[in-house]
């Protein structure tokens, strides 16, 4: 069993559904997906000035 976390930044909900329908449900043996929404950010940048 692996896990993945994957980061997508899409349009619009209509984007992210077609992502999810055609691209990881593409995938074969695919057992399941589960989505977290981020509705605003306080750090977009993990970049750590020098």
């Amino acid at each position: 069993m692996s896990d993945f976390l994957l980061k997508v930044l899409v349009k619009d909900m209509k984007a992210y559904q077609n992502f999810v329908l055609n691209h990881l449900g593409e995938i074969q043996n695919m057992g399941s997906t589960h989505s977290t929404f981020v509705m605003g950010g306080i750090k977009n940048s993990y970049l750590v000035p020098l």
